[in-house]
């Protein structure tokens, strides 16, 4: 294929003001330079036209976008093919005055045989009309209302929702060729298809494509998966071949999440034979793996090669906002993260894109299991009309094809939360779906991408799509509904597809640089404008966040705020991800059915306390730290049992016996140890084993103080878990007492970095008292664990690695809640 990346140009229009190419002609237009593929806010935004602080409707204007291409050489291929992958979203194309393509789908790639209109020079325009003006043309109302999105109407249209819901999104929506536009060249592959299946112990693989050559030119292929090849047959069409086959491998490894296993891919050669030449195009590499679901209890556990899996992870949001793509490495550190923080399966929600082929193969190879929504969310589409179904029949084609050689795939699901919108407005059960979701959507997944689970909405399952005991739920008991960590297990999750969103501050490098390197405050008006909310809600989520502020630490939010911003920030910090730890050590305990919970959000849109734990500048925020601490394949928690004690919880997921010792101690306020016990335990592969507290010590300690004779003795309970190395597994904390540790004048926290390997460093921490939520803060570097909580007396090593390929000096600060000031990093290079 042959990009047009060079060379285009851009200009914003009022609505119908020009009509055609023509009509541009001897016009004094500012012309600006533009990207492609990209879109309009991108391209203003290198322009210095815009930014994310200004307030701009995309949706309101015409643009128009020109460039000029040749083609040289045409005896190879007659047939000229104008690829457009991805136009946003009401566009009109013209090559050489002549109109070629109306587009109206910004899910849909064109593909336009231009070969009667194409010339030695060619100008090409394209023009995205207004969406504002399309919208308001009278149509059919909907049965209901949603709160999502302002304009109802955005149901007829075809494109993200995106920069259109107000309450949680920047008003950047997506106008313009977001995808490549490109010309074809003879031999290269199109319209392939490479779906993969198991048949016992072997792996099959069906193949075929679309070859564009002359007719008389005689071409031969062949197709090799791991070293296995194949020789295609070939079927002649009027621009050239359908090559097609069938791969069969013996013995096949199969792919594992890498939570369980490793993510085994085997790599893809199409070689084509021509008179003259041997090409080869290198495909994506597959994967094999076997899918179940698991349905008994109104649950839904999920099955990957006969081993149930506790899926865990976030909803994607975009890599960038402005440009829907970002660079390759920005998405790259973004997934590598979300690895190493044992993630093992991300959703796709339909509100979002259907995501760049880059996403998809990182998770191939990262381990990383994909939930794919269709791009449906809460509204009541008009699946009934004609035009609309087929385009969205289109569609979802043209996706399934595209994901189906993807190993990552693992859930398909219609919408998002159409079922839920429609059940809370009072709808009676018929109206909360339609067939297309219940029926022609399911036919199109199992013919297109066989053997991958479907659902048609999320939430659905229970009695009411939105209740959490049955099925797939959408989690917000802890969090917006303001439930106490106690009643977490009446509420009885299955599995929850997104859950325990809070309005998570960013680290104090992203949260300054919003205010010109000057020191954030909360609550200023740029502060809350980018604080997410429910749509006719009379709180946010930062409320939500203060709510369980005080439940934590039993200080009043807002007079802290007042009084003393900066360490309310700090505070604030870790309060949402002190929550989620909690909630997540109810669920990995032994005492739950929960098989699945997907955090909302994975990344920030904007910087800002958005749902994100992965700041928009890709810095990890406190919340993540403690997802990353609760989500390891071999974790351990405590689970508080009220009148029965404490009861600690070791899981092991991996495939080998774990044998370790856990460490109990009990400290007061002054850091002293009340109570050390080890003991030996052994963990088999899959299981979870459970400690009872009280039972292990033998001797009464109150440890949760739900008995309350005499004055509290203990400040913190630790549950420390060794490997057979004496080597730091994981560390579970309880703290009885909802009270800060007391402040340390003198805690002589001793910080050496060292440098290690790979312009990695080696960060060594001891103190003679106990830290709470030590913070590392580097510049331009990431630390591999961060707001933990230190042990007195117990030397903590960790890597830090270096951010994006940074070269500048290093230089940091260790903070902690309860330290008095922070303390400098000596640094030893070298």
């Amino acid at each position: 294929m042959t990009q047009l990346i060079d060379d285009w140009y851009l200009i914003e229009t009022v609505p119908d003001a020009f009509p055609e190419p023509a009509s541009l002609a001897n016009k004094n237009l500012d012309w600006l330079p533009a990207c492609v593929p990209g879109t309009v806010a991108q391209s203003l935004s290198i322009a210095g036209k815009w930014s994310l602080d200004d307030k701009f409707d995309f949706d309101s204007q015409d643009y128009w976008y020109k460039t000029k291409f040749s083609i040289n050489d045409t005896e190879q291929c007659r047939t000229v093919i104008l690829y457009l992958n991805g136009l946003a979203t009401l566009c009109d194309v013209w090559l050489n005055g002549h109109h070629v393509l109306k587009s109206d789908n910004m899910f849909l790639s064109h593909q336009v045989d231009i070969s009667n209109v194409a010339q030695a020079e060619n100008r090409l325009y394209l023009c995205f009309r207004s969406l504002k003006k399309a919208l308001s043309q009278r149509r059919a109302r909907p049965r209901w209302k949603t709160g999502l999105v302002d304009q109802q109407q955005l149901r007829w249209f075809r494109t993200s929702l995106i920069g259109r819901v107000p309450a949680w999104m920047p008003p950047v929506a997506p106008v313009g060729p977001w995808r490549a536009i490109s010309l074809c060249e003879p031999l290269i592959p199109q319209n392939i298809s490479l779906n993969t299946a198991l048949k016992e112990a072997a792996g099959i693989v069906e193949f075929s494509c679309d070859l564009h050559h002359a007719n008389e030119e005689t071409v031969a292929a062949a197709l090799s998966v791991g070293g296995v090849d194949v020789k295609l047959d070939l079927e002649t069409t009027t621009d050239g071949s359908r090559l097609f086959g069938k791969v069969l491998i013996n013995d096949v490894e199969r792919w594992q999440p890498h939570t369980h296993g490793l993510p085994r891919l085997y790599p893809v050669t199409l070689d084509i034979k021509t008179t003259r030449e041997i090409i080869s195009h290198q495909l994506a590499s597959v994967g094999f793996k076997k899918i179940n679901v698991d349905r008994a209890r109104d649950g839904f556990s999920l099955c990957v090669n006969d081993a149930e899996i506790f899926c865990r992870g976030a909803c994607w949001t975009i890599n960038d906002v402005v440009s829907l793509v970002g660079d390759y490495r920005s998405l790259e550190q973004t997934l590598i993260l979300m690895k190493n923080a044992g993630t093992n399966m991300i959703r796709i929600g339909g509100t979002m894109i259907y995501e760049q082929d880059d996403f998809y193969r990182l998770c191939d190879q990262l381990g990383i299991m994909v939930w794919q929504d269709f791009m449906f969310a809460n509204m009541d589409y008009p699946v009934d009309d004609n035009d609309f179904n087929s385009s969205i029949t289109a569609e979802v084609r043209e996706q399934l094809a595209r994901l189906q050689k993807h190993i990552c795939i693992t859930i398909y699901c219609g919408n998002s939360e159409i079922e839920q919108q429609a059940a809370m407005l009072g709808m009676p059960s018929e109206a909360w779906s339609n067939d297309f979701f219940r029926l022609q959507l399911p036919e199109l997944c199992a013919k297109y991408h066989p053997g991958i689970p479907y659902l048609p909405s999320a939430p659905s399952g229970g009695d009411f799509p939105f209740h959490t005991d049955a099925g797939i739920s959408h989690y917000y008991g802890v969090g917006a509904y303001k439930r106490a960590v106690n009643e977490v297990r009446l509420h009885g999750v299955k599995f929850t597809s997104e859950c325990l969103g809070f309005s998570n501050v960013p680290v104090a490098l992203t949260r300054n640089d919003m205010f010109d390197k000057q020191i954030a405050v909360a609550h200023h008006p740029k502060w809350k404008e980018r604080v997410p909310r429910d749509s006719g809600t009379g709180w946010d989520f930062e409320d939500i966040r203060d709510y369980y502020f005080e439940m934590l630490f039993s200080i009043k939010p807002i007079a802290m705020r007042s009084d003393d911003n900066e360490r309310y920030l700090a505070l604030s910090e870790i309060v949402s991800g002190e929550m989620m730890s909690q909630v997540f050590a109810e669920w990995r305990s032994q005492h739950s059915d929960c098989t699945g919970a997907l955090v909302w959000f994975l990344k920030d849109f904007w910087p800002g306390a958005g749902w994100g734990i992965i700041d928009s500048q890709g810095l990890p925020k406190a919340a993540y730290y403690y997802l990353k601490r609760s989500w390891q394949p071999i974790n351990i928690c405590i689970t508080n049992e009220s009148l029965n004690g404490l009861h600690v919880h070791v899981t092991n997921e991996t495939r080998e016996d774990f044998t370790g010792v856990v460490e109990i101690t009990l400290l007061n306020e002054f850091s002293l140890g009340i109570v050390n016990k080890r003991f030996e335990l052994s963990v088999t592969p899959g299981t979870t084993c459970l400690i009872k507290l009280d039972q292990v010590l033998g001797v009464f300690h109150d440890t949760t103080y739900a008995y309350r004779f005499g004055p509290q003795k203990h400040f913190v309970v630790a549950a420390r878990l060794e490997n057979e190395a004496i080597c730091e597994t994981g560390t579970a904390f309880y703290f009885p007492n909802k009270a800060l540790p007391r402040i340390e004048e003198k805690a002589n926290l001793a910080a050496i970095m060292t440098e290690y390997e790979d312009g990695a460093y080696l960060l060594e921490l001891s103190c003679e008292k106990f830290l709470y939520a030590v913070n590392i803060e580097i510049p331009d570097f990431i630390p591999d664990d961060n707001y933990f909580h230190l042990m007195p007396g117990i030397s903590k090593s960790l890597k830090v690695q270096r951010l994006n390929g940074a070269l500048k000096k290093v230089k940091g600060y260790i903070s902690a809640i309860n330290m008095s000031e922070d303390v400098k990093i000596k640094v030893f290079s070298g």
